[in-house]
């Protein structure tokens, strides 16, 4: 009650099979019902042989695996969807598995902030972008978050990157497959712009205060001498 997609296909794959004398096993393939549905089967071919091994057709079972396609679908979905919001993030997001603590994730973001390209930066360590004291810091505090199995926030670290020293403020957290922390994750905003703002503004008032003391001073001095 079904009709496959691509009919002439499914005639040469019959053909192939009884002249190859191979079984072709769970391909996966549209087919149309009666009513016009798509659905998806897996189906298996194999060749029938008579008494004296020659082959005079062939065996075809398909199972309906159409489920199994739609949830695979719906997961693709969902991961292109997640995909989607870490590349537009405008934080740095990356993720380093447990064991070697090297990168196996890099958003856009992070690959700007960097200066690299996440061709780069996948399959390393901190050590192969990083001064030695930098990278010692950072993999004592990835250290730190799957020891202790729970998130860090680092308000503050300077990092060296090709676009020079930038400070950021980074959450590290552990994530966990089976109970067990398998991959760190870690998202840092660029906060070097913040952070010279107030500092130029706490040089600002500093002089204020400053000028205002020699100000009182002055004006103490008048006073006296008149």
């Amino acid at each position: 009650l079904a009709r496959r997609v691509g009919a002439v296909e499914a005639g040469a794959d019959d053909r192939q099979v009884m002249e190859s004398d191979q079984p072709l096993i769970a391909r996966e393939e549209p087919i149309v019902d009666h009513a016009g549905n798509k659905l998806w089967v897996a189906t298996t071919k194999v060749p029938l042989h008579d008494a004296h091994d020659n082959v005079t057709g062939l065996v075809c079972v398909s199972r309906d695996i159409t489920r199994r396609r739609n949830q695979q679908a719906e997961m693709q979905e969902v991961q292109n969807f997640l995909f989607s919001i870490i590349e537009n993030i405008p934080n740095m997001v990356f993720v380093k598995d447990a064991e070697h603590l090297r990168f196996i994730r890099f958003n856009r973001a992070g690959e700007e902030l960097l200066g690299y390209a996440r061709e780069e930066l996948l399959g390393k360590s901190d050590y192969d972008f990083f001064p030695k004291d930098e990278a010692d810091f950072f993999i004592a505090k990835d250290r730190q978050v799957l020891e202790q199995r729970r998130m860090v926030d680092i308000a503050s670290e300077p990092i060296k990157t090709r676009r020079g020293i930038r400070i950021l403020h980074t959450k590290k957290i552990p994530i966990f497959i089976e109970g067990q922390p398998r991959y760190l994750l870690g998202i840092s905003e660029d906060i070097t712009d913040r952070v010279r703002a107030e500092q130029q503004m706490q040089e600002q008032n500093v002089k204020l205060l400053e000028m205002a003391q020699a100000q009182q001073r002055a004006n103490d001095a008048l006073r006296r001498a008149q």
